[in-house]
Order: C-alpha cells, then sequence, then structure tokens
C-alpha cells in the first residue's frame, strides 16, 4: 500500500490542478488569405521634416562632431520613442539639404517641439521646414 502513495498522491493531484486550471483553447491562423482591404485608402497625417545647413557653421570640428554626436542620439530616441517614422542623410550629399525625417506628431506645434529639442537646431548647425504629409497605409483596416 506504500508503494501506491505516491502514484496516488500524484493522481489526485493532477486531477485536482484539472479541475481548478481552465483548458486552453488554441485558434488556427490562416496566413494564406490577405488582409482585408477597404474600399477607400486609409491615410495617417505625419510631419516632413527637412534638415538644412544652418546659419551658424562656426564651430570648430570637434565642436561640430559633439553637437553632431548628440543629434544622431537624439535622433535615435526619437526613433525608438514612435516619434520618428523614419529618418536619415541623403545619399547624394547635397550641401544644402542635410537630412530628412518622417515625424509621428499630432500637429505642428508637437512636431516643432520634438525639433527644438536637438541639439543641432538650437546649436543653428541645422535649420528645418515642417512639411503637412498623408501616408497611405496601403488600404489596410485596422
Amino acid at each position: 500500500m506504500t508503494k501506491l502513495l505516491p502514484a496516488f498522491l500524484l493522481f489526485s493531484f493532477m486531477v485536482l490542478i484539472m479541475a481548478v486550471v481552465p483548458p486552453r483553447t488554441s485558434v488556427a491562423i490562416n496566413s494564406s488569405q490577405p488582409a482585408k482591404r477597404s474600399a477607400q485608402p486609409q491615410f495617417k497625417q505625419c510631419w516632413l521634416v527637412l534638415l538644412t545647413k544652418g546659419p551658424n557653421q562656426s564651430f570648430t570640428t570637434q565642436q561640430t562632431n559633439g553637437i553632431l554626436k548628440a543629434h544622431f542620439h537624439q535622433v535615435q530616441q526619437l526613433t525608438l520613442n514612435g516619434n520618428a517614422l523614419a529618418a536619415g542623410p541623403f545619399a547624394d550629399k547635397n550641401p544644402d539639404l542635410q537630412e530628412i525625417f518622417v515625424l509621428n506628431a499630432m500637429d505642428s506645434l508637437e512636431a516643432d517641439q520634438l525639433m527644438q529639442r536637438d541639439t543641432a537646431i538650437t546649436t543653428g548647425i541645422y535649420s528645418y521646414e515642417l512639411k503637412r504629409w498623408y501616408a497611405m497605409n496601403n488600404g489596410q483596416t485596422k
């Protein structure tokens, strides 16, 4: 009888667990069906930010490098926080047009506030121009 006691206790424990814990249900996902499309394309308001060479180019190379390092860190934070949907420099090395951002902001005031936190803007190395832009989300419904 003593040899059966551990098996009986284990069996009783399993029955108790099955009685207390509700069963999980699984749902099969059919990935072969495309996403539903709405009849009208859906648009999201964003803000294009065009960074141009600013009025203050009088910094030493070491100072400029430090300011740009802080600028890149701030751009990284905007991206990680979801405020910048895309950001980066132009490939053609235009002497005036430096970078472009796509900001996720409710209005121009919020977009402006985000840009005013940037060290490259506040020091005058860069200037910026905001343009309201509507991005299409491929007509997918959510």
